[in-house]
């Protein structure tokens, strides 16, 4: 497994099939920012589960970090573009964005 910090600027990270990358961002969702994640090769790289860890116990205006599980696919050695959009729902355009590049070998 790896741990992938994906800070102010774009990352890239190598995987063999199988490999699962955690990536952790920090979120105040009562800020009603939230970090949403999409994948441009579903087939080489899926989303296994997104979750809000807490710091502590929960509390009003308390943050944490957003944490999304992927795990690369079984098959040919690719390329992926992950992009992360801190956003509002109701808003068109997210806050701000960051790519993670993962090599699939």
């Amino acid at each position: 497994m790896a741990l992938v910090e994906v800070g102010d600027r774009d990352r890239a990270v190598t995987l063999t099939a199988g490999d699962v990358a955690v990536v952790r961002l920090p979120e105040n969702p009562t800020t009603g920012f939230a970090w949403s994640i999409s994948v441009s090769e579903p087939a080489l790289l899926t989303v296994e589960s997104s979750r809000l860890r807490r710091d502590g116990p929960p509390m009003p205006g308390g943050g944490g970090e957003r944490e999304f599980r992927l795990r690369s696919q079984a098959g040919s050695p690719g390329r992926v573009q992950v992009t992360l959009a801190r956003s509002r729902p109701w808003e068109s355009s997210p806050l701000e964005e960051r790519t993670l590049e993962v090599r699939i070998e």
